[in-house]
């Protein structure tokens, strides 16, 4: 950081689910965007590459991932697909972190919140980002799958430990 007052840190944030991913970007404390990418088999372009145009879009100064390259929880394939982003991203100059859901739990309980789980972000954000109420899924029961939106919340609270921690 170069200290200038007037350069903004742009944040685009990336959460894997089931479905594909969910990206939050922050420009600043300013929520800029949200959505889902769905990884669609009968594509033209792959996954990887409607990724990056979408990550490349924003120009971001720094791209975080949810780091799962340890959890054997998650898809092979997902874990995969991380790896090769951000050796694309890196080869393009654009900074990459990543940063586990317990960081930006504990972040966020540090600001008087108490979050548990993951479902515990949906209230929390929605608080400060009002905008993200039509997004927000309904809170699921046990026998249920995880809602694919439930990304977008991690990939926004995964943001916003990196915002604090930068600034």
């Amino acid at each position: 950081m170069s200290g200038n007052a007037t350069e903004t840190i742009r944040i685009v944030s990336i959460a894997f689910n089931s479905r594909g991913v969910g990206f939050a970007v922050l420009d600043g404390s300013f929520l800029l965007d949200w959505g889902s990418i769905k990884a669609e088999s009968n594509s033209k372009m792959t996954f990887l590459e409607r990724t990056m145009r979408e990550i490349a879009w924003y120009e971001p100064t720094l791209v975080v991932f949810e780091d799962i390259s340890g959890n054997l929880r998650r898809s092979k394939c997902s874990r995969e697909l991380e790896v090769k982003l951000c050796k694309r991203l890196e080869a393009v100059g654009i900074t990459v972190s990543h940063t586990e859901t317990d960081e930006a739990r504990r972040t966020l309980n540090r600001f008087g919140h108490d979050i548990v789980f993951k479902t515990d972000f949906i209230p929390v954000l929605v608080d400060y980002f009002p905008q993200l109420e039509v997004s927000a899924p309904q809170r699921r029961k046990t026998w249920d799958g995880e809602d694919y939106r439930m990304a977008i919340f991690v990939a926004l609270a995964l943001a916003l430990h990196n915002l604090d921690r930068l600034t």
